[in-house]
């Protein structure tokens, strides 16, 4: 074998190493994002991490590089519980589909989009209990005029940026207000009575943690939010866009400290944005937590509206 051929085998297998260096770093990075708002954004694209492991791993294959193999095998390790646990479904019994069903629609609108009859025509297409729209302005608040109609009952904080947030409801709100959680961006709590039990939500959308004081900020109102959402008792939802994954540490705290249960349980990674990106490259921002005498017996994307998030139903029990 002549230098030149050497040298070019040695790149051949050097660059899947690489590649793996950059996995596992990203990977480990994850686990250490409470630390530091970049590390932070390494916890968000574990589904992708399992893609390019796969194929790392099919790389090495062909290289018959089996410590590679063997490598790769325990970064799946690292990846793939989580994947796993997220997916996995515990069976509903008979007491719990016989409860009346509450369904409830969720979509970050975008402020900036104006295809209002495709979220209307959704909404009307699903006929959930409830709306909950975020970011949501004056614009979008009168165009929502024709669903007033079915929906009468409504609570909402309207702003020019990014988060307003809005409440419409079939049935009556028994107690709507405007809170203030962990800084001046509005939450909206409401009470309604739904077969019989007094459900409690509370819809927040959190700031992107695009720096250090912005990953504070959004930390300390997910977590504020879900302490005060644990406080109120049975059937209590916390709802919105968290501008976080499942696999960030701030909201396996979040899961922990407030005793609150991931509604994507069961029904695994539904990735919700961006929307311009094709599926197997977005990453779920949009979130129900619910407390833990809640079943959720679906969850399901919906059709694209324009916006740069996809649309949730969520059916409750």
């Amino acid at each position: 074998m002549t230098l030149e051929s050497a040298e070019k085998t040695r790149r051949v297998h050097v660059r899947p190493w690489l590649v793996f260096c950059v996995i596992a770093g990203c990977v480990g990075a994850g686990y250490l994002g409470a630390h530091h708002w970049l590390l932070d954004l390494c916890a968000h694209f574990r589904v992708q991490y399992a893609y390019a492991t796969a194929l790392l791993f099919g790389w090495f294959l062909v290289l018959r590089s089996w410590v590679g193999v063997l490598a790769t095998l325990a970064l799946f390790g690292a990846i793939l519980p989580d994947l796993f646990l997220l997916a996995s479904r515990t069976e509903v019994g008979a007491d719990v589909q016989s409860r009346p069903a509450l369904r409830v629609l969720f979509a970050n609108v975008h402020t900036q989009n104006r295809e209002f009859e495709r979220l209307i025509a959704l909404v009307r297409q699903e006929k959930p209990e409830l709306v909950v729209l975020e970011e949501v302005d004056t614009v979008w608040s009168d165009a929502l005029a024709p669903l007033r109609v079915d929906y009468p009952h409504e609570k909402h904080a309207l702003r020019p940026d990014n988060f307003g947030i809005a409440v419409l409801s079939k049935v009556v709100l028994t107690k709507a207000g405007i809170r203030s959680i962990g800084g001046a961006l509005p939450s909206i709590e409401a009470w309604f009575v739904h077969g019989g039990n007094t459900w409690k939500l509370l819809a927040t959308h959190a700031v992107p943690p695009t720096n250090a004081a912005a990953k504070s900020w959004r930390d300390t109102q997910l977590l504020l939010a879900a302490n005060y959402v644990q406080s109120l008792g049975a059937h209590s939802v916390l709802m919105g866009d968290f501008n976080t994954t499942p696999w960030s540490p701030v909201f396996r705290q979040m899961l922990a400290q407030a005793d609150l249960r991931d509604s994507a349980q069961g029904f695994g990674a539904q990735p919700t944005w961006p929307m311009k990106l094709p599926g197997i490259l977005r990453i779920p921002l949009d979130h129900c937590l619910c407390s833990p005498d809640v079943a959720v017996t679906d969850r399901r994307l919906l059709g694209p509206i324009g916006s740069d998030h996809m649309p949730i139903l969520f059916e409750l029990r």
